[in-house]
């Protein structure tokens, strides 16, 4: 079954114009039969979604979705992939809550042919 690996959260802070660069990135690794399927399909077979969520101890809040999705195979069917989502956002988009801010991206990979979903998650930024 594909997995979602080495998945990393950057976010670098602008505090005079008040932004926030940030950048989600990682590898998708396909099995022998799914690189078999996206090489005789010709279709792009899976997606990729990756949204921005605060850690809440009570609830966890969607703050922001990464747009254009990403499809795969990108050009051409390979065993591994590498991913980059990348936005500036303006420091308000994720403040989440009073105090320590605590981000992670939520990524979500999706089999366009049968609808299974692979959701993984990078490691919690936190930042004040």
């Amino acid at each position: 079954m594909v997995i979602i690996l080495n998945e990393k959260l950057i976010i670098n802070h602008d505090s005079n114009k008040k932004l926030k660069q940030v950048a989600v990135s990682g590898e998708i690794r396909f099995t022998p039969q799914e690189l078999y399927q996206m090489t005789t399909n010709g279709k792009r077979l899976f997606k990729l979604k990756c949204e921005l969520w605060g850690k809440d101890i009570v609830t966890n809040d969607k703050l922001f979705i990464f747009n254009p999705l990403r499809y795969f195979p990108a050009i051409s069917p390979a065993i591994s992939e590498k991913f980059t989502f990348s936005e500036i956002l303006g420091e308000g988009v994720l403040d989440e809550d009073l105090g320590k801010e605590e981000v992670y991206a939520r990524l979500i990979l999706t089999n366009l042919s049968s609808g299974t979903q692979i959701i993984d998650k990078t490691d919690t930024v936190s930042y004040k």
